[in-house]
């Protein structure tokens, strides 16, 4: 059954630019080997003050839920979320 009457693909640079902000997880995932949280903490940081707008996503977000032991941090979650937004991400 089908729901619509014309069918749309997913567009090819919507699903690479998912896979460009995911990469950053793909590299400290090969990198780290199962580092532990504190290592993949510094190289999210290293990452984003080195300008990758994926990893000053991921920072942000890290700093608005507290992951990585970190405790919430608002101004410094928006800090790194606007550095990502205007880095493109």
């Amino acid at each position: 059954m089908r729901f619509f009457r014309h069918q749309k693909r997913f567009p090819f640079s919507i699903a690479l630019a998912g896979l460009a902000a995911g990469g950053v997880f793909v590299l400290l995932a090969a990198r780290s080997g199962g580092a532990a949280p504190g290592q993949e903490l510094a190289w999210l940081q290293q990452l984003a003050a080195g300008g990758d707008a994926g990893a000053g996503l991921q920072l942000g977000l890290a700093y608005r839920d507290g992951r990585y032991g970190l405790d919430p941090d608002p101004g410094r979650a928006l800090h790194w979320l606007a550095a990502a937004g205007e880095a493109g991400d």
